[in-house]
């Protein structure tokens, strides 16, 4: 029902001036126009909603995964998540010609990926089910970039579980989310604040003429060392 106007106002208070209506159909009339226009608002966001939803849900036909498209070499990587960190993992190891296939629940990201002409597909990569479907069990790696830890932890805990033999790389927020992601069994957690730290250092390194092999030796020992080199005091003590 398309909403009245303030117009309407005007309109039935000409009319009942002019005894065109009564005093009951006047009354009716202010209530519908009153009644449209209080509930417009409220119709709108209802409706962008729906909207959304059913782009999503397109989204999600679209580009669901089937499992025969897991078909593929053995030598295989899964990626959980295609944002920033995704992204740049896959076109890594498309540009040296790995097979890998990449999963996320962000209908535009997924589409972006097809449209790159990349296998990427929507699904919630902590699904074990959608797991089965993408035959982890094959998989000769699972890299997991997605910015949300509980998610990442049950992925993890999950392939641990029930694939031993497949190793888990990751991405963190910080030390003590990679501290909770090895515990749980990932192959390798990667601090992302603090390794963006320390390539900064290495270029700044290397722009005042230190040699790379004592960068790289000095970087080294700062990985080694669980990262201490560089973090505050406080966190030291910890």
């Amino acid at each position: 029902m398309a909403q009245c106007g303030e117009f309407g106002f005007v309109l039935f208070g000409s009319a009942k001036a002019l005894n065109v209506i009564d005093d009951t159909m006047f009354v009716l009339g202010i209530g519908v126009i009153s009644v449209t226009m209080l509930f417009t608002p409220v119709l709108i966001r209802i409706s962008d909603n729906v909207a959304k939803r059913v782009e999503r849900s397109q989204a999600r036909s679209d580009h669901a995964f089937a499992p025969a498209e897991a078909e593929s070499p053995s030598a295989r990587v899964i990626i959980g998540g295609y944002g920033r960190v995704g992204h740049s993992v896959a076109m890594l190891l498309q540009g040296s010609g790995i097979p890998f296939i990449a999963f996320d629940t962000d209908p535009a990201r997924v589409a972006q990926g097809r449209a790159d002409g990349l296998p990427v597909y929507f699904g919630d990569v902590g699904d074990a089910e959608l797991l089965a479907a993408a035959q982890v069990e094959n998989a000769s790696l699972v890299v997991l970039t997605i910015d949300h830890a509980p998610t990442a932890l049950r992925v993890v805990t999950h392939i641990r579980n029930s694939f031993p033999r497949v190793p888990v790389i990751a991405r963190a927020r910080d030390l003590e989310a990679c501290g909770h992601l090895l515990a749980a069994g990932a192959t390798q957690a990667y601090p992302e604040a603090l390794e963006s730290s320390l390539r900064l250092g290495r270029l700044a390194l290397e722009m005042v003429n230190v040699p790379p092999e004592n960068v790289d030796l000095l970087l080294q020992g700062v990985r080694s060392d669980n990262y201490r080199l560089v973090l505050p005091e406080s966190d030291k003590k910890k």
